[in-house]
């Protein structure tokens, strides 16, 4: 099985900020059969400033999707699957829909983030075959201010 994997960080935002968190429930969205159009759930009361990442999986090798204005690229995965994270500050209000030709099948991720600041910094992919996959580390941009981390994994 091979893995690719990512450390994604953002800063709080001050250093005597609450606490970094998911604000709510992470929406999901799962596109089976050959779709066209993919209409991304968004998890609900997204406030202006708050962060926004978008994880997705595709069913097959593609290149990066297009139609995500206002998204910033992590990383892309090209491979079978396509494997991407995305992120925006969010205006309020957001709604997203992917359309593909041909259709494909994808499962998708939102969360939304509160109290953070800073852009966010990921690792290089990290691939391998090991039963321990090590993501490798970030040197956070923002310094010592406090900081949040999640590690984005998916088995190819």
């Amino acid at each position: 099985m091979l893995v690719v994997n990512h450390l994604i960080g953002f800063g709080a935002a001050a250093a005597s900020a609450p606490i970094i968190a998911i604000a709510g429930s992470v929406a999901s969205t799962n596109i089976s059969g050959v779709a066209t159009s993919h209409p991304i759930n968004m998890p609900s009361g997204i406030t202006a400033g708050e962060l926004l990442i978008l994880c997705m999986m595709l069913d097959r090798d593609r290149s990066a999707p297009s139609g995500l204005s206002g998204w910033t690229q992590l990383f892309w995965a090209n491979g079978d699957p396509g494997l991407g994270l995305y992120y925006k500050t969010a205006a309020g209000g957001e709604t997203l829909t992917l359309t593909y030709s041909p259709g494909l099948s994808a499962s998708y991720a939102v969360l939304r983030i509160a109290n953070w600041q800073g852009t966010p910094e990921t690792t290089t992919s990290a691939t391998g075959s090991s039963a321990n996959p090590d993501s490798g580390s970030i040197s956070p941009s923002w310094g010592t201010a406090s900081a949040s981390f999640f590690i984005s994994m998916h088995s190819l």
